[in-house]
């Protein structure tokens, strides 16, 4: 119990901030089809929020963990998906106001449904995709890498990319595109 005392003292004593973003964030970028025809969802931004704080580490290097709630709404095809993700980032300065974000994040994706079937375009035919009858979540580990540019003393412009299940050969890709605010 001391010994934990004097480590959250030791991270309060710093000069903590703390930021809160509103931004889009695009769930598998290229490989999500967002319409019959084969469209990709490059651009298709849902909204995001997060709290974030940025706490000072050794050698100018950042300790920066964030959590954040993906406003996905209801899917079209009659599904219902929530987004939290907790990130554990760290960031290097390259200079004022210019950081460079890495770590790791979990996202857990909760979708729900009244279930049935969707008769889609599979390439040159047509495949039955099942909606979800039931809650369902999953839990993803991805890595994480952006930039963060800080373009007055209490906003930023923050892109970060995600890559889910980095270490197998079917990896996807995520982003999002924020703007921050330094409380």
């Amino acid at each position: 119990m001391k010994r934990m005392i004097i480590f959250l003292g030791f991270f309060l004593s710093f000069n903590i901030n703390a930021t809160v973003s509103l931004g889009g964030y695009v769930p598998f970028g290229l490989s999500t089809q967002t319409s019959a025809d084969g469209g990709a969802n490059t651009f298709g931004f849902d909204p995001v929020v997060s709290i974030n704080h940025i706490i000072p580490m050794f050698w100018g290097e950042l300790f920066m963990p964030e959590f954040g709630l993906v406003l996905n709404g209801e899917g079209k095809d009659g599904y219902d998906k929530k987004t939290l993700f907790f990130l554990l980032d760290f960031g290097h300065r390259f200079t004022s106001g210019l950081v460079g974000r890495y770590g790791l994040g979990t996202f857990m994706t909760k979708i729900s449904g009244d279930g049935g079937a969707v008769e889609l375009n599979n390439g040159t035919s047509t495949a039955t995709f099942y909606r979800p009858s039931k809650s369902v979540t999953s839990w993803n580990t991805t890595l994480n890498g952006g930039l963060e540019w800080a373009f007055d003393a209490n906003y930023a412009m923050r892109f970060e990319l995600f890559m889910f299940d980095f270490l197998a050969s079917t990896r996807k890709f995520s982003y999002i595109l924020n703007l921050t605010y330094y409380l």
